[in-house]
């Protein structure tokens, strides 16, 4: 049987590798294609030191030395180092949750510093560490903290860096001497929360720009963007105050018209119509701070008790808090509060500590800086990613307990929030209060619309998103870091909440 006439098609052609396995075998050079036997013989008489002698016996040992031969004798030309043109000194390596950035999974078309052509923007030279810059409003607070955080998990990989930029450094007139001054740019990141909606595409020239959160109309619509789900902010907050079965709800927007507060408000007050429950609605008006405030306070008396307010971020949460201590409104007996964006600053510092909605801000920087990898150095005119849903509602004592309900209740659910990840049990808990089970857990269903185990499995689920997005801890360790009693339980609990695995949602985040 001819080896290599059989299986030729598998060896790649004439003399391919099942042909060398013949004369491994000692089948003898007279069962080795011509063609090949030949270009052996002249690669070995090429060969410094080569003996010049003629084909094999067709003895097992020398048909074995041939193939060794062949291998050392063979001249491989090398590629040159990923992401670097001929002659370029320093290597780039490969990131590997990347390697299907442009849709072609393990090809080395990822975008990297050196595949950058010239022009404004444009990655200077070969392999050039680059700068991504991040245009933000507030720096300093969480939220900025967090989305540079995402920034720079992506700009590492690519052996980037990432600067964050204040307002006072980043006018429009300066733009270009900004972008000199940081030279080799990357791309821009613009927070639109603040002045930097001001800045238009085409300011940038040819340097990739992505806005963040920017309103649809902004600009025309031009430019890449990463947006909230607002709609799902809306939705998680509609279901996180419906379990305390508020008599009515209302909603407090920002003071100036931002598109997403607008976006979160409507999608709120629909969703309670929906589900035939009044919703009052605190309108935007153009007015300074103290006239907003003023009436805001009349709005939030004219509540009914026992109403769930949402704000569509936590600074106007904390205004509602404060409007309601002026009127002497006890939260949460008189009125539930819940925010958005789940700010440590604001939060933990309001009397009482205010529950919010946790966005995930550094995927959402991660999300932006990965545009700017993909464009390679051209402008981005694609269409950013799907919004970003929220992750969850961090609950404290602003939404801990509904009116009219035991006052143990917010004492249980305080407990909770301290020894659920020590392995904190319902039954473990109704003893405390000298109570059954069973009746334990009505009262406080009565109270917050769900069960004991329900809160102590949120809680711990806080603590594992926590863990999987902060920390590198193996995913099969997290289980015993958040009291849960087996990994399959965290799996179970965690694919009912998110939809999705714990390691499929570390990938869609970035991270390893």
């Amino acid at each position: 049987m001819n080896i290599s006439r059989e299986f030729g098609a598998f060896s790649g052609g004439p003399g391919g590798g099942l042909a060398r396995i013949g004369r491994g075998l000692g089948l003898g050079a007279e069962r080795v294609r011509p063609a090949r036997r030949e270009a052996d013989k002249a690669r070995r008489d090429a060969r410094p030191g080569a003996s010049g002698s003629g084909p094999s016996t067709g003895g097992v040992g020398s048909g074995s030395c041939n193939a060794q031969g062949q291998r050392q004798g063979r001249a491989r030309k090398r590629k040159p180092a990923y992401g670097c043109a001929e002659g370029a000194d320093k290597v780039w390596s490969r990131p590997a949750p990347f390697s299907a950035l442009n849709g072609k999974n393990g090809s080395d078309n990822i975008p990297s510093a050196c595949d950058v052509p010239d022009g404004a923007g444009a990655i200077m030279g070969a392999c050039v560490s680059a700068t991504i810059l991040y245009l933000d409003t507030i720096p300093g607070d969480q939220i900025h903290a967090l989305t540079l955080a995402g920034i720079r998990r992506y700009a590492a990989a690519l052996g980037w860096k990432a600067a964050a930029v204040p307002d006072s450094e980043s006018r429009p007139e300066a733009l270009k001497a900004l972008l000199r001054a940081h030279a080799p740019v990357a791309g821009c990141i613009v927070e639109c929360a603040g002045l930097h909606a001001g800045f238009p595409p085409r300011l940038f020239g040819k340097t990739p720009v992505v806005y963040l959160h920017a309103p649809p109309a902004l600009h025309g619509g031009a430019g890449a963007r990463i947006r909230w789900d607002d709609e799902a902010i809306a939705r998680t907050a509609f279901r996180e105050l419906s379990a305390g079965r508020p008599s009515s709800f209302a909603v407090a927007g920002t003071r100036g018209r931002f598109s997403w507060s607008l976006e979160r408000s409507r999608a709120f007050a629909a969703m309670a119509a929906k589900a035939g429950a009044k919703c009052l609605v605190f309108e935007t008006r153009a007015e300074t701070w103290k006239e907003r405030f003023e009436r805001l306070v009349r709005w939030v008396a004219g509540l009914p008790r026992h109403t769930a307010v949402f704000a569509t971020n936590d600074f106007v949460a904390r205004d509602v808090l404060c409007a309601a201590r002026a009127v002497h409104l006890s939260i949460p007996h008189d009125l539930t509060v819940l925010g958005v964006d789940n700010n440590v600053a604001i939060c933990e510092t309001t009397v009482p500590a205010l529950s919010s909605i946790q966005l995930d801000f550094e995927r959402a920087g991660f999300a932006a800086a990965r545009m700017i990898g993909e464009s390679a150095g051209r402008a981005c005119t694609r269409p950013g990613p799907s919004p970003i849903s929220p992750l969850l509602a961090v609950r404290r004592r602003s939404t801990g307990v509904s009116a009219r309900r035991e006052k143990f209740v917010l004492e249980a659910v305080e407990m909770i929030r301290r020894e659920a990840c020590d392995g904190l049990t319902p039954m473990a808990l109704a003893k405390r209060f000298r109570c059954s089970r069973t009746l334990f857990n009505l009262r406080f269903r009565e109270a917050t619309g769900h069960s004991v185990l329900d809160e102590i499995r949120h809680v711990r689920l806080e603590k594992a998103l926590a863990l999987l997005a902060g920390t590198d801890t193996p995913i099969g360790a997290v289980a015993d870091f958040c009291g849960f009693g087996s990994g399959v339980e965290l799996r179970r609990v965690f694919r009912a909440y998110t939809g999705m695995s714990m390691r499929q949602w570390r990938k869609a985040n970035g991270l390893k």
